[in-house]
């Protein structure tokens, strides 16, 4: 976050400004992780100080809100990534997603009308600080750019494979809201759609998702 380019220009919501903040909230996370102490606030408010000239921000701290916080990517925002694009390109087993590695242990999709619902096991490792988690995910599409994903950390073979058969009993009563109400009393309310993907391939997905052939079926990976 020192890198004297950041601090070389007048204005602090240019690229290299931005770019030091977004270094200053990974270490910030990493600190959290590591030690459990919590700096964002205090670090924020200190850069409420820090002027800007541009109106929409006026100081640093809302150019923080709006361009690093909104930037921050969590591991289940990429499961998420990985699961509804697996919607449009076949996976292998093990893919470099940006970086992040992904491992696919299962994977099944299923249609009703036009419905598609997808459920999986992924493994994501990120190659900068070597975090590793298991994740369930489940994407259903209600057609054109329309996706709901949820997300949830994978609790054994058991649950995940109750979990899988709740799922596409629901959908085989063809009705959306019983889909998603059975979604979020598995996996929470937390859900995802392409707004919350990575910006560089939501155009790519938003164009598979016109070309209703490119959608799949893959069966079952085990």
């Amino acid at each position: 976050m020192f890198t004297s380019c950041g601090w070389f220009f007048d204005e602090i919501s240019r690229p290299e400004g931005t770019q030091i903040l977004r270094y200053a909230a990974l270490a910030i996370e990493l600190a959290g992780d590591v030690a459990g102490v919590q700096l964002e606030k205090q670090f924020v408010s200190q850069l409420a100080f820090a002027p800007s000239n541009v109106e929409l921000f006026k100081t640093g701290d809302e150019v923080y809100r709006q361009l690093v916080a909104t930037a921050q990517i969590t591991l289940e925002q990429v499961a998420a990534h990985y699961g509804i694009n697996c919607l449009f390109t076949t996976y292998t087993r093990e893919e470099r997603i940006y970086c992040y590695n992904a491992k696919q242990s299962d994977y099944q999709m299923r249609h009703m009308g036009n419905l598609t619902l997808a459920v999986g096991k992924l493994q994501l490792v990120s190659e900068i600080t070597l975090e590793c988690k298991d994740f369930v995910f489940a994407v259903l599409h209600l057609g054109g750019w329309d996706f709901h994903c949820c997300i949830r950390p994978f609790t054994g073979r058991r649950a995940y494979t109750e979990l899988k058969q709740k799922l596409f009993d629901a959908l085989q009563e063809a009705s959306v809201a019983n889909v998603i109400m059975r979604m979020a009393e598995l996996f929470g309310k937390r859900s995802f759609s392409l707004a919350d993907l990575f910006v560089e391939e939501r155009q790519r997905i938003m164009h598979g998702a016109t070309e209703s052939g490119n959608i799949k079926s893959f069966g079952s990976v085990v």
